[in-house]
């Protein structure tokens, strides 16, 4: 059940319907599972098919979205950044703009990096990623110098 639901991405109902669980009992067991093989190796949770134009280079980003103040657990959903409660999401588009991946949304005050790296995303080998500051220290993104103020930008 678990190889098929991280090979195909197959939905819990259906999933359930196969193996005779309810949806939610599907939830709890490849929950369950899931950090005991994340222990042994990294499993991809999304693919990002490219076609030839698009595997040049992607653009990896984080986006908040401000939300109501939660009743619990408030300091986890507030961003220190924004100044107020937020959740966040990982967006990856190609270089026209076009969304290719969306993250499932995480509390406000998860950092950059941690995100891409809790999101599993993984494309092909020859393409190229480029993200910002806050995603510094990991080796497959790129990120670009920017324009000193009021100067001129090296070559």
């Amino acid at each position: 059940m678990l190889l098929m639901y991280y090979h195909l991405h197959t939905p819990h109902e259906f999933l359930g319907f196969i193996f005779n669980f309810d949806d939610s009992n599907v939830g709890c067991q490849i929950n369950y599972i899931q950090p005991l093989l994340a222990k042994i190796f990294r499993i991809p949770t999304r693919r990002i098919k490219l076609s030839e134009e698009q595997l040049l280079e992607i653009f990896v980003g984080a986006t908040e979205q401000y939300i109501q103040r939660p009743k619990r657990k408030q300091k986890k959903y507030y961003s220190g950044k924004k100044k107020l409660h937020t959740i966040k999401n990982q967006v990856i588009v190609n270089p026209k703009g076009k969304i290719l991946s969306i993250s499932e949304s995480n509390q406000g005050s998860t950092h950059d990096k941690k995100l891409y790296d809790k999101t599993n995303i993984y494309t092909e080998e020859k393409s190229k990623q480029i993200g910002d500051l806050g995603y510094l220290g990991i080796s497959e993104i790129e990120i670009p110098i920017k324009k000193p103020k009021g100067r001129d930008l090296t070559k």
